[in-house]
């Protein structure tokens, strides 16, 4: 089943931006103000940097050949690198209060790098005059004509 990738994408940014939102406001408040704002916009300027790299590249690919593929090696690196990142935390004797500020970090992450890949996908179909389509699993992007309602 096709879906539009702006549309899976910005739901999925909403969702994620509610559980930063929640991380943030529980974990903000134990440690020093300065630590957890300076921590919160290094998160967004990563996140920035990240959300408009991928999709940046990801539209190139399209534009050549229509398509655009994520391996199913670059998924399987990507999710064993999250676990590797979580069991090295978890094994490390890092304090509470290190957690609680790579939470503040981490959390906005995937929120504002969905809400950029939207905001690019979007701009795109507005220029070209298609629709980015996607399957449910995000791991093929492809483009049709937007006489082509595929919804």
């Amino acid at each position: 089943m096709a879906i539009r990738a702006v549309s899976l994408d910005a739901g999925a940014s909403f969702l994620w931006a509610l559980h930063a939102f929640l991380q943030v406001s529980i974990n903000i408040g134990h440690f020093p103000a300065i630590v957890g704002i300076g921590t919160l916009a290094l998160s967004i300027v990563t996140g920035v940097v990240i959300g408009a790299i991928a999709p940046l590249r990801q539209l190139r690919v399209i534009d050549k050949k229509g398509e655009a593929r994520i391996s199913l090696s670059t998924v399987l690196i990507v999710i064993g690198a999250t676990f590797v990142a979580i069991s090295v935390l978890l094994a490390s004797n890092l304090s509470i209060t290190v957690l609680r500020l790579l939470l503040v970090f981490i959390s906005p992450l995937p929120s504002i790098v969905l809400a950029l890949r939207a905001f690019l996908f979007s701009r795109w179909e507005k220029k070209h005059g298609k629709w980015i389509l996607t399957s449910f699993w995000v791991n093929n992007y492809y483009v049709q004509p937007k006489s082509d309602q595929p919804f």
